[in-house]
């Protein structure tokens, strides 16, 4: 038996049935399965849940906490490639499509999603450990991360003018009338006061009451 035979027949045992093919799980098109004749799943799984905090001085106290909001989930999985048991190249091939696209797919294990949203794989490393003569790749040891991708909501649109009820438009059209009637009686009162700001200037001297009035003038201009 050579060193590959052997390499597979240990790599089985870690599997206690083998008599029928089981699909685990998936990822994207990469389907986690265990069969005699065809295994590809992964080896451990480590899912880290998180939440970011905040502390807060407290004069002579302990500081307070403050929850922020949870962090994005992430996912450190190994999968180990054998030739005899999965086509590597092929494997290989599609995670490097996924990473290198931005792809982000469900991850699913015993028919259930790690978290209602997608991951998408952040890192992809590749340990070879066996080749043949030919220089082809007999065993692959992959090392993923996943990060748990929430696509960005896009924004809300807001109602256009030909949207508005009924009652919005009345509700505009009485307010644009009363706004222009302000403005007439502002210019009117304006006037008046102007007017009246002449008749009302008293001054001994001919240059004080051009002086007085020019002040008032400027009152009413807003300087």
């Amino acid at each position: 038996m050579n060193v590959l035979s052997r390499l597979t027949k240990d790599f089985l045992n870690n599997f206690t049935n083998l008599n029928f093919s089981s699909n685990l799980g998936s990822y994207g098109d990469i389907v986690f399965t265990v069969s005699r004749d065809n295994v590809l799943t992964p080896e451990g799984i480590d899912l880290t849940i998180s939440s970011k905090i905040e502390e807060h001085d407290n004069l002579g106290e302990a500081p307070y906490t403050e929850f922020i909001h949870r962090n994005l989930r992430s996912i450190s999985l190994n999968i180990k490639l054998v030739y005899t048991l999965t086509n590597i190249s092929d494997a290989l091939l599609k995670l490097e499509k996924i990473c290198e696209n931005g792809e982000y797919y469900p991850l699913i294990l015993g028919n259930k999603p790690l978290s209602k949203h997608g991951f998408i794989l952040i890192d992809f490393k590749q340990g070879i450990k066996s080749t043949n003569s030919n220089g082809e790749l007999e065993v692959v040891n992959c090392s993923l991360t996943l990060k748990e991708y929430i696509p960005k909501l896009d924004r809300l649109l807001l109602p256009t003018t030909n949207n508005l009820t009924t009652e919005n438009k009345e509700n505009t059209r009485n307010n644009n009338n009363n706004n222009r009637t302000n403005q007439k009686n502002t210019k009117k009162n304006k006037k008046v006061l102007k007017k009246k700001s002449k008749t009302n200037v008293y001054s001994k001297t001919k240059d004080e009451k051009k002086w007085l009035r020019g002040l008032v003038e400027d009152d009413l201009r807003g300087y």
